[in-house]
């Protein structure tokens, strides 16, 4: 196991989304705001390189964006996330590999459809779908928190697809320390779903070592995005956890090389179920980031990318595009 020592940086980096509010200081209209955030999250794709596109996949309209060149490598995010939490990483990594990041059904841009599941092996579905629609033969598969799970049964059930695994963070087995939001859903809360615009503080605080300086008005406006995706949120909180994916046993039969990284400071799923990840998998190697919460990849990015590319230049033979 290894473990990286924080450093101060004042250039500190969020995700997209919490990085446009540091430099959107003069607006208070709602329509306005809206259109700053997406101006400047569209700069931090143009930085990593990265366009949107749209495809029909799993009868869902799915929005992703793409590289186009290179190895595959395809990011899943975590619960009530999207695309963009993977924006800093991309920047981080060479233009030897295509980055794909996808907004999961139910989440981000893609559809969301009050008839259909969203627990775990229902969106390891439509993950092989959308590698299908996109040719993806072969390719480098990393998720975090609920992608990490999603990700993690993938390689279980096509290991003939995945020539790598990266799970951040990763959910699908019970830690053996209690995290915050474990204490908080077994007294019958939910920290994870943002009730109000003055509940957002609280919601960033759980996710971050140090959560980011964001403008009220900016703040105001995520929030608000955030509550109006409540009522889906619970439904898919839902449909996860009824039909719950218990990984535990069948980790041992993931082929493909692995890493797990992890914050140390995670709130949601607590540092000591990285231990159990890596003693599950045949082989997995094992990374800690000091001072970083539950999303390494928004928190940490330079660190994580370090961790991920020498992870990649170590595999033999040598990965080639598929």
């Amino acid at each position: 196991m290894t473990s990286r020592a924080s450093h101060a940086d004042s250039r500190r980096r969020f995700s997209p989304p919490l990085a446009a509010a540091l430099l959107l200081a003069v607006c208070s209209c709602s329509a306005t705001s809206a259109h700053l955030v997406e101006w400047k999250k569209q700069s931090y794709r143009k930085a990593a390189r990265l366009d949107e596109h749209v495809i029909d996949v799993a009868g869902h309209r799915v929005v992703y964006l793409d590289r186009g060149e290179g190895e595959p490598m395809l990011l899943v995010h975590g619960f009530g996330a999207d695309k963009d939490n993977w924006t800093f990483l991309a920047a981080n990594i060479p233009d030897a590999y295509r980055v794909i990041a996808l907004d999961l059904p139910g989440f981000g841009e893609s559809q969301r459809r009050d008839d259909q599941s969203y627990d775990v092996r229902a969106q390891v579905e439509r993950l092989l779908a959308f590698a299908d629609a996109l040719h993806l033969e072969r390719f480098h598969l990393a998720g975090n928190s609920m992608g990490g799970a999603i990700s993690a049964r993938f390689a279980i059930e096509h290991p003939d697809r995945v020539r790598s695994l990266f799970l951040l963070d990763s959910s699908g087995l019970v830690a053996p320390h209690p995290s915050e939001l474990d204490r908080a859903l077994a007294a019958g809360q939910n920290p994870l779903l943002v009730t109000s615009v003055d509940d957002f503080d609280r919601f960033l605080a759980l996710g971050f070592v140090k959560p980011p300086d964001i403008p009220t008005f900016i703040k105001r406006y995520f929030a608000e995005q955030a509550v109006a995706h409540r009522p889906f949120n619970d439904k898919i909180f839902a449909d996860v956890t009824r039909k719950r994916d218990v990984l535990a046993s069948d980790l041992p039969k993931i082929a493909a090389p692995t890493l797990i990284l992890w914050g140390a400071q995670d709130r949601i799923i607590d540092v000591s179920a990285a231990g159990l990840f890596q003693s599950a998998i045949p082989g997995a190697r094992l990374s800690v980031l000091e001072q970083c919460g539950h999303a390494p990849m928004i928190e940490k990015p330079k660190e994580t990318a370090s961790d991920y590319l020498d992870f990649l230049a170590s595999l033999t033979p040598p990965a080639r595009a598929q």
